[in-house]
């Protein structure tokens, strides 16, 4: 059995990892798009976020909230923040827009958030990056300086990459990270993966915190495949009928997921309310138990399952292709038996084959449990597309108190609704 499950297993690997290396991430979008707003106060409001180009982001947001009709806008003064359901976020911070001017708020996007948060400032054809966590309590300015430099009869342009010395004092925590901030280029980019390397180093879980507000849920579908499916009656030995490994076909499975995500929206964790019908499982055997009897038995049970679960699931990182691994109970139901039936055929010579029950008696509500791992990868409108195998185990039907289990491996693929 545990060598089948393996095969299956190996396989499930190579189908995961070749389906989702076409899966690109969300990009950031201007226009109309489902988004939200903090107020000062503090409250989270959802409905329909309008992004700009360029400065426009950086001093107003125009915001329509679900069920008005027209869009209002705020001033940097007047929100905490706003972002939208893909992941595209701005926070009001004060800071001198120039060289000895007074601070006044402002909208900064954020570029990753974690130990560190990279934000960054269009200012006329340029842009301002800004480090916060560095120094508790203050934004830090990346800066590079240029200034024209005079060698004899020559004069050119020198640049003082500042913005290295402070990423080296800000990564000391990661050695690795301080030696990269060294050959940094001065561009979104690269400070983007600096940072990011940063914070996947000194502090993963805190790597992708977005949105200002702790707790959201979403909507899901799923869909999948069994590659391994088993009935085990008894110990398994294979002495009698109620002794005996039932060998399961492939079959299609569907359904619906409510996701949770307790920390801030994006965080690893999420719990996942799981409905998946599995119509039609089927366990046949067919062999000559006695060999020393004139005649030959085979049983065929199928089954239609109700499976409930309750899966916490931790994804790893924040690029591209996102690995996690799951776990949780699970509680099955028969909805419907379908066949269940012993037919006994016998060696003689016009003998006419006749049929029995197996089991009669079944075992309707079970728990059990599950574990997979997989990868997910984002998609447009904050979206989440996620391909994994997962086996489970639960008590199967049995004869009275006959003991019983299922033993499965399925490859799931979901599509999670953007929050």
């Amino acid at each position: 059995m545990f060598k089948n499950l393996l095969s299956g297993y190996s396989c499930a690997l190579s189908l995961l990892a070749a389906t989702l290396l076409l899966a690109t991430p969300a990009q950031a979008q201007t226009g109309r798009q489902p988004g939200y707003i903090v107020p000062l106060a503090g409250d989270t409001i959802r409905g329909t976020v309008i992004i700009n180009r360029g400065q426009r982001n950086a001093q107003a947001c125009e915001f329509e909230a679900a069920g008005q009709a027209t869009a209002k806008q705020y001033s940097p003064a007047e929100l905490r923040g706003y972002g939208t359901a893909a992941g595209q976020s701005y926070e009001s911070q004060a800071l001198p827009l120039t060289a000895a001017a007074v601070p006044q708020p402002v909208f900064l996007e954020v570029v990753t958030r974690g130990a560190l948060t990279l934000y960054v400032l269009q200012s006329g054809n340029a842009e301002r990056f800004f480090l916060a966590g560095y120094r508790p309590g203050k934004l830090v300015e990346l800066e590079l300086r240029t200034a024209m430099v005079q060698r004899g009869a020559q004069q050119f342009l020198a640049k003082q990459r500042l913005y290295q010395d402070t990423l080296a004092q800000a990564f000391q925590a990661c050695p690795a990270q301080a030696k990269r901030a060294a050959i940094a280029e001065f561009r979104l980019a690269d400070l983007e993966k600096a940072v990011r390397g940063y914070n996947l180093c000194a502090a993963p879980q805190t790597v992708g915190k977005q949105a200002a507000k702790r707790g959201s849920f979403g909507l899901g579908i799923i869909g999948g495949l069994s590659i391994f499916d088993q009935l085990t009656l008894g110990p398994g030995d294979n002495t009698d009928d109620f002794n005996q490994d039932y060998t399961g076909k492939n079959t299609f499975r569907g359904g619906l997921e409510a996701v949770f995500t307790p920390g801030f929206k994006g965080a690893p964790l999420t719990v996942r309310a799981t409905l998946l019908y599995e119509p039609g499982r089927t366990f046949t055997s067919e062999r000559n138990f006695f060999p020393q009897q004139s005649y030959n038995k085979k049983a065929v049970l199928e089954f239609d399952y109700v499976s409930f679960s309750t899966i916490l699931r931790y994804r790893l990182g924040q690029h591209r292709l996102r690995p996690y691994f799951e776990a949780g109970p699970a509680l099955n139901i028969i909805t419907r038996v379908k066949q269940d039936y012993l037919t006994f055929t016998s060696t003689t010579s016009g003998s006419k084959p006749y049929n029995e029950k197996l089991i009669g008696y079944y075992h309707y509500l079970t728990l059990g449990g599950g574990a997979g791992v997989g990868i997910e990868a984002p998609m447009p409108a904050g979206n989440t597309l996620w391909l994994g195998i997962r086996a489970a185990a639960t008590p199967g039907p049995a004869k009275f108190t006959e003991r019983s289990a299922v033993t499965s491996l399925a490859v799931l693929v979901g599509y999670t609704l953007g929050r």
